[in-house]
């Protein structure tokens, strides 16, 4: 499947979302989705060939989405460290308007089969951050930035979705951490390549010799 989902396929998941919470991203639901927005179960299932996999990749990417459209319009005025702390906050709260079809996603990528999915599904909910967040880095920063955050995004969710505190003050303290500790990784690393820099290369020094 595609990594945009198409209107269909949206038209399918956002009618489905009723139906998780009682029989979880699985063919009865993708059948009940179908009905209800006039199109045979044929023709859903060969759009998510993969249930629930496909589902669900879906659903978090409508939702990546989502977030792009809910960021304040003071936004681009944000530290960098606030606005990736703004766009794991409005993902959360996305998540939480279907929390139960959320968690749901979360128990089923965690299965055996979908580990290496689910991890490239956090990867690129990571991607759409720092996108957002204005990092273009095309060399090993990209990746790293983006596999940090990702195990963050993830961490957080699992505890955002055992978080029984009042209004998710606990999750947001946590976060709070989290992106602390992301920040200070990131001044460490530019002080290593800094230093870097300014040192002779091993093939230099022999050539210079």
């Amino acid at each position: 499947m595609a990594d945009t989902p198409t209107e269909q396929q949206t038209d399918i998941i956002q009618a489905m979302l009723p139906h998780v919470p009682f029989d979880g991203w699985s063919k009865t639901a993708l059948k009940m989705a179908a009905q209800d927005v006039g199109t045979s179960y044929s023709i859903a299932k060969m759009l998510f060939p993969d249930v629930p996999g496909d589902l669900i990749e879906a659903y978090v990417r409508l939702s990546d989405a989502e977030m792009l459209n809910r960021l304040p319009d003071d936004f681009e005025t944000l530290k960098v460290r606030e606005k990736v702390t703004a766009c794991v906050r409005i993902r959360m709260e996305i998540a939480g308007e279907n929390e139960e079809a959320t968690r749901l996603a979360v128990r089923a990528f965690a299965r055996p089969r979908y580990t290496a999915r689910a991890a490239q599904s956090a990867w690129k909910t990571a991607d759409v951050i720092w996108g957002a967040c204005g990092d273009t880095a095309t060399d090993y920063n990209r990746y790293t930035k983006r596999g940090i955050l990702s195990g963050v995004y993830s961490s957080t969710l699992l505890y955002w979705l055992q978080d029984t505190s009042d209004g998710k003050q606990d999750s947001w303290g946590f976060l709070d951490r989290r992106i602390a500790g992301v920040m200070r990784f990131e001044k460490v690393k530019a002080r290593v390549v800094k230093m870097a820099d300014k040192m002779p290369f091993a093939g230099r020094s022999k050539e210079a010799a």
